[in-house]
């Protein structure tokens, strides 16, 4: 339990702070604003970590500036410490903008080289402070690494330094409208003898502090730097061999460590911008998913040392990584060598696309131990199996049921009771954090809260329109899902409900994607489950409702037939919601009896898009394929005709190629037999209508952005893509 309690308390307290987000206990769920939450505690939203905008940066940021959330997943080593591993989002140009548009801003002297270099090694730092004294103490700090750092001199490790919590100039600015802290002197308050200006002296005190304080917190870092950044191999036959854990995984060769330690041939005493000279001359790859073009070589001069920040150091005082994925567009204004990499007839934009995928394939890279697959249950069972062996003996003798019984008991026990595949600190972790509205809760700390993204859903809802035939009107509606008589819940159709949003001004021209991030269904109930059903009777409702209670039986009410929508009522003061975060469905025929069963409400926050089943773009599809995926995804559309418009197009009519109003129709005999839609002059295509809507097409700029960010996530494929690939293009053919 202390284990898991520090662990939390580093994360949600110390790391978040270094970060300057705001994060409590219960995040991301402090950001809830749903229906019953709200009626649960009407307060929430004053203690949320989260602005109206979904960020959690406090106003002046962090060491690292200003950042806007965390996501990252909880790992256990195996003696169950728990450690992290995730991503942080820092507001910077690369935030938002592509390549393109970085190498723009440098074009114009917006932003400088020289300023992504110095904030990369900031972010990590991959020199010793005092590399001199560092490398002259090596034979000490591999004997103490070897028992582990058990000396007395070590004991700084697990114990904050002096410097860091004593003030050696508390009165310093006293003179100067605040009183000098400590527990007597009423620190805060303005003095009465305030002056304005400093002395000679005072600012002459403060730089002796400052310095004194440098002093002494790169003196801390290297120490830190020299016990548990420094990648160790053992020394066998006076040769470095790396450990059993370091080694690359499938590779005979004893000799090769996955981290690509020691980086002899990456020594470099200034930072630089790898063009493909560079990175040839630094022996790093210039072509593949993670080639080093535009990426920034940081100032290097231990072949063993593992970067990170140093304040992380400071503070954390264990073993820590940071990998920035900024890179630098290559143009002959940020060409570092003196080689002709530049004209070799590979054009600017070409070069930006794959220094693009390749940056976006580092983030895929960090991000892949929070949502990578693993076999459910083979390792369980694999487990369960190899204790088993050891029932054969006592098994033999007795009856087949007290078989069955013995061998189901020690499976449980040896999964359960005994720990034998969790660690102790890891069921704590699982058993501290369980929350049953978030599975996730317990293995992946985040700032925001996440929305499933079922894409295959809205994929079989086209094929349905599809097969329907253009004279259709709309798609059909699902059966009702009968009520759970306890919590009158059942499945949300959220096909339906955005197909069927209307023609609301609110939610019209948002795509699936960003409606599933901003909007939520609340499924109404009959006016017998309280003040808050948002329904009244019908009058043969109620006359049926008060039968069943005279007659005590189950009545089931209907909606549209027994109880209908109060609107009314969610424009009243009754309702926890203003009118304007409340969206009723039209009433149109399609919706007779679905209008009086859900609305939409406006999520107090922006929540976090996460694709399920959602077969996602490839290079191994086609581009109709690809495009059909993107316009679905990412494109308004709506499931009735009547609704539809020239920017939002009913779903069947998504592929249909705009004409061009300038362009007079041509007529022509036909000679032979033809399609209505070819007779018409239609032209379906996928890829024509997306490449039409991303051209000028986009009805806001969130939306553009959303887009682009989109398409820069796809870009990059992970090292089993081909495999995922595969799978996800044989179950996007079954839907389609």
């Amino acid at each position: 339990m202390s284990a898991v309690q520090h662990y939390d308390v580093s994360v949600r307290v110390v790391l978040a702070r270094l970060l300057g987000l705001r994060m409590c206990w219960r995040c991301p769920h402090c950001n809830g604003g749903d229906w019953e939450r709200h009626w649960a505690k009407a307060s929430d939203s004053l203690r949320a970590c989260q602005n109206k905008f979904g960020k959690n940066a406090m106003p002046l940021g962090g060491s690292w500036g200003m950042c806007d959330s965390l996501a990252a997943g909880t790992e256990h080593q195996g003696e169950g410490t728990p450690h992290l591993h995730g991503l942080a989002t820092i507001v910077c140009p690369y935030q938002h903008k592509s390549l393109q548009e970085i190498a723009l801003m440098i074009e114009r002297d917006i932003l400088e080289v020289e300023s992504v270099k110095a904030f990369q090694e900031h972010l990590c730092s991959e020199d010793h402070v005092a590399h001199e004294a560092h490398a002259a103490a090596l034979p000490e700090l591999e004997a103490a690494w070897k028992t582990n750092h058990a000396g007395q001199e070590h004991v700084g490790l697990c114990a904050k330094p002096q410097y860091q919590h004593e003030d050696y100039a508390a009165d310093l600015w006293a003179s100067h409208g605040q009183r000098p802290s400590g527990p007597h002197t009423g620190a805060g308050r303005p003095c009465e003898d305030a002056t304005l200006e400093a002395t000679a002296a005072e600012v002459g005190r403060a730089r002796a502090e400052a310095e004194l304080y440098k002093a002494e917190f790169e003196a801390d870092v290297q120490y830190v730097f020299s016990r548990v950044q420094h990648h160790w191999h053992e020394e066998v036959k006076g040769k470095r061999v790396p450990l059993k854990y370091c080694r690359v995984k499938g590779r005979q060769s004893p000799h090769l460590c996955k981290a690509r330690f020691p980086k002899t041939k990456q020594l470099s005493l200034s930072a630089k911008v790898l063009c493909k000279g560079l990175a040839l001359r630094h022996g790093l790859r210039v072509s593949g998913r993670r080639n080093a073009l535009g990426s920034v070589l940081s100032r290097r001069r231990s072949p063993w040392l593992s970067g990170t920040s140093r304040l992380f150091a400071a503070v954390f005082r264990s073993n820590t990584h940071t990998g920035p994925s900024f890179r630098v567009p290559l143009t002959a204004k940020t060409h570092e060598c003196e080689g002709a990499c530049l004209t070799t007839g590979v054009s600017t934009k070409r070069l930006a696309v794959c220094t693009q995928r390749a940056m976006r394939q580092m983030v895929g890279y960090f991000s892949g131990y929070i949502s990578k697959r693993q076999p459910a249950g083979r390792y369980e069972m694999k487990a369960s199996t190899t204790n088993l062996q050891f029932l054969a003996e006592k098994l033999k003798n007795q009856k087949p049921l007290t078989q069955v019984a013995t061998v189901t008991n020690r499976m449980f026990s040896d999964l359960e009771s005994k720990g034998v595949l969790r660690s102790a600190p890891e069921e704590f972790n699982l058993a501290a954090h369980g929350a049953k509205q978030d599975q996730l809760d317990a293995e992946f700390v985040r700032t925001f809260e996440s929305v499933e993204f079922v894409g295959v859903s809205y994929l079989q809802r086209l094929r349905v329109v599809q097969r329907g035939g253009q004279e259709s009107s709309s798609a059909r509606l699902p059966r009702r899902t009968r009520l759970d008589t306890a919590t009158y819940r059942c499945p949300a159709p959220l096909v339906d409900l955005y197909g069927y949003r209307g023609t609301d001004a609110r939610v019209y021209h948002l795509s699936p994607w960003e409606f599933s991030a901003h909007w939520y269904p609340h499924q109404l109930q009959p006016p017998s489950a309280g003040s808050r059903a948002g329904t009244r009777w019908t009058p043969a409702g109620k006359a049926e409702y008060q039968e069943s209670r005279e007659s005590a039986e189950v009545f089931e009410a209907e909606p549209g037939e027994h109880y209908v929508v109060d609107e009314a009522w969610f424009g009243g003061e009754a309702c926890p919601y203003e009118s304007d975060n409340v969206v009723i469905l039209a009433d149109i025929p399609e919706l007779q009896r679905f209008r009086h069963e859900w609305v939409l409400l406006r999520s107090a926050r922006p929540k976090v898009p996460c694709p399920e089943q959602t077969p996602l773009p490839s290079k191994h599809q086609t581009p109709e394929e690809r495009a059909q995926l993107c316009s679905v995804y990412l494109r308004p559309w709506v499931l009735t005709r009547r609704g539809a418009s020239e920017h939002v197009p009913f779903l069947a009519d998504l592929d249909i190629v705009a004409r061009d109003a300038s362009q007079p129709v041509t007529r022509r005999r036909l000679e032979t037999k033809t399609s209505a839609a070819a007779a018409s002059g239609i032209v379906r295509s996928w890829r024509r209508t997306w490449k039409c809507y991303v051209r000028g097409r986009v009805v806001s700029r969130y939306a553009a952005q959303i887009v682009q960010n989109f398409l820069m996530a796809v870009s990059a494929e992970g090292r089993h893509a081909d495999r995922k690939d595969e799978e996800d293009v044989e179950e996007l053919k079954s839907v389609l």
